[in-house]
């Protein structure tokens, strides 16, 4: 059995002087004293341990950072209000991304990210939340960026031979990202853009899942997923108005 792939770091870059030149680490300890510095850095410690790049923030995180912090005196209560008016302060001050975390309930920023990609840029293999980043830019050749909004195995992917072509030809354009949905249907962020426009979300989503369960049972191949969905879309337009027009139509089972 292969070994799970580790996602978090093992140790993390601090500046040796962040608490006199950073003026939000400044103004964290101004207010809190050393229990808002040492709250700053247990965070850091959380995310590049975990995911590496962020850290989902819920009351069980809450509770168990809170514990961590442990303020003497303090009931667990106290120390929970406590974390959490640190948490507000540092995502009004932009230390964490507040877009972000009004979105989808996670801590990360700019530098985290910056921080995370430049430590796992020789992994051989690093799966991204796409929703997740906040500058697309810096991702490198050996990420992979998921789509988890939209499909827990749908995934966006660059094969072996595209990352050949685009290594050893900059005269031709890189060829654009396709995104895997399901087990097998692979269209670009654009196709799946027109089709939605075309056929509606609802139709989209049965005409990929029935190219899918096709694909699966008779392992068939098409050169564009796009324009095999199109097809059938267009053959079954014809089929429905023969029908209403009361025309006997024998539906070809190859697009069934």
């Amino acid at each position: 059995m292969a070994r799970p792939q580790k996602k978090g770091l093992d140790y993390f870059p601090l500046d040796t002087d962040m608490d006199v030149v950073n003026d939000d680490v400044m103004m964290l300890e101004a207010k809190y004293g050393s229990i808002g510095f040492t709250t700053l850095i247990k965070l850091y410690m959380k995310i590049y341990q975990d995911n590496g790049y962020f850290m989902n923030w819920n009351e069980k995180t809450s509770l168990l950072l809170s514990k961590r912090i442990n303020v003497s005196n303090n009931s667990i209560n106290d120390n929970i209000n406590l974390v959490n008016d640190i948490i507000n302060d540092l995502l009004r001050w932009n230390v964490f991304s507040q877009d972000l975390y009004d979105k989808y309930k996670i801590l990360t920023s700019k530098r985290i990210q910056e921080t995370y990609l430049e430590a796992v840029k020789k992994r051989k293999d690093v799966e991204i939340d796409k929703r997740y980043l906040i500058n697309g830019q810096l991702v490198n050749d050996n990420i992979n960026l998921i789509n988890v909004d939209i499909n827990p195995q749908r995934r966006e992917e660059k094969s072996k031979e595209e990352n050949s072509k685009e290594k050893n030809s900059n005269s031709k354009p890189a060829k654009p990202l396709k995104i895997t949905y399901l087990e097998f249907v692979k269209l670009t962020e654009e196709e799946h853009n027109k089709l939605i426009d075309r056929l509606g979300e609802l139709e989209t989503n049965e005409y990929i899942s029935r190219l899918n369960n096709y694909i699966g049972s008779k392992d068939k191949k098409y050169k564009s997923h796009y324009h095999t969905i199109l097809t059938w879309w267009n053959k079954d337009q014809k089929t429905n108005v023969k029908k209403n027009f009361g025309t006997d139509v024998k539906y070809d089972k190859t697009f069934v």
